[in-house]
């Protein structure tokens, strides 16, 4: 069995970690890899949601059978009590630079619109079923995992497919509380976000996505 880790801190194993927000206030601007990303509902019509993308992922060959996945957050910023969800996407999305109009809260990339703005579309844009949902009360790292998380990475290394996520707060809305997470792009080292992978060689099953979700850049 082997574990690998994939992020920016000093000692991860393999680099690229993509990390932005898509926001509801400005629907067709791009933030570019961002140091920092709020995720909240802070106002009515002002949503923010998180995306990440695991670039880094290619250096694991397929096939492989996916026992375990982690992906650790740092949250930087907490106003309150508040429970994120987790959800991979269905839609290869591409991070352009600041200010493009690539991926941003209308499309996943330009010229391939989101279902329903801000990734929120089940069985479209993402999963139905929820990688992790965490309750965060402070700041450090909250660790999102679970068993369809695996199975999701585990595609992903299978098909040759992008691994991404839609990070989203999902319990309450139109408040005046939020949540900042630590980009890549930040640099501290101890704080970086980062995708822990444990896997056996051979035996995994490739259960693909449907095709027509998949437009590559």
């Amino acid at each position: 069995m082997t574990t690998k880790v994939i992020g920016g801190n000093v000692g991860n194993d393999y680099t690229g970690l993509l990390c932005t927000q898509i926001t509801q206030n400005f629907p067709t601007f791009s933030f570019g890899d961002e140091t920092a990303v709020p995720v909240d509902k802070a106002v009515a019509a002002q949503w923010n949601n998180g995306i990440f993308i695991i670039t880094g992922l290619s250096n694991i060959t397929g096939p492989v059978t996916v026992s375990s996945a982690t992906l650790s957050l740092y949250v930087s910023v907490i106003s309150s009590p508040q429970t994120h969800t987790l959800k991979t996407l269905l839609r290869t999305v591409v991070i352009g630079s600041l200010g493009s109009n690539d991926l941003t809260w209308t499309d996943a990339q330009s010229g391939l619109a989101w279902t329903t703005g801000g990734a929120l579309s089940d069985g479209n844009d993402r999963n139905a079923t929820a990688a992790g949902s965490n309750s965060i009360s402070a700041t450090g790292y909250s660790n999102f995992t679970s068993a369809q998380l695996a199975t999701d990475v585990q595609n992903a290394i299978n098909n040759s497919l992008q691994l991404a996520f839609v990070l989203e707060r999902t319990d309450s809305s139109n408040d005046t509380n939020t949540a900042t997470i630590v980009g890549t792009a930040n640099g501290t080292n101890g704080i970086l976000p980062y995708l822990t992978v444990t896997y056996t060689a051979g035996g995994g099953s490739a259960t693909p996505y449907p095709t027509q979700l998949y437009v590559m850049p």
